[in-house]
């Protein structure tokens, strides 16, 4: 059963947005030549895996433009 919108928020979703807030340097471009796009590519507490690509805006601020959460467990 997946986790509920509420527990993954909480759990997995902070821990994405303190990963961009921190470690946009380090992050691999998302769109080859667009150094604005970032992508995290990583396990969650309650999901197997997550990717969520992250734009930086014109005043600094980093919006998480995507998600995509895999629920299936790896083999």
């Amino acid at each position: 059963m997946p986790p509920s919108r509420s527990d993954f928020l909480t759990y997995d979703v902070i821990q994405i947005v303190e990963k961009f807030a921190v470690g946009w340097d380090d992050l691999p471009t998302a769109i080859p030549g667009r150094d604005d796009y970032r992508v995290l590519i990583s396990v969650g507490r309650l999901v197997p895996a997550i990717s969520v690509v992250g734009q930086l805006a014109p005043d600094g601020a980093v919006e998480l433009v995507e998600l995509d959460i895999d629920t299936e467990p790896l083999l």
